[in-house]
């Protein structure tokens, strides 16, 4: 019956009061997941990577491993740092 099929999209929560479409907490847990929080950073002159790693409370190592920098002490003026 029509009815049935309705009822299967809501479940029951008591902790929270009522009834909750199950559809749409499906649709909010997949889109919460795909969230990108990539965070880039422009290198200015007089800039350094423990800099940059402070500005953004992160560190060095963790710039390094973003961006696959080979020499930790070369960094250009203009040049896009990964810094999340």
């Amino acid at each position: 019956n029509k009815y049935d099929i309705w009822l299967a999209n809501w479940g029951y929560v008591g902790k929270y009061g009522g009834w909750i479409c199950l559809d749409y907490t499906a649709k909010v847990s997949t889109t919460s997941t795909v969230k990108s929080d990539k965070v880039y950073y422009t290198v200015k002159s007089g800039d350094t990577l423990s800099y940059i790693a402070y500005k953004y409370n992160t560190t060095v190592d963790k710039l390094v491993s973003l961006n696959n920098i080979k020499n930790r002490d070369l960094i250009y003026v203009g040049q896009k740092i990964r810094v999340k």
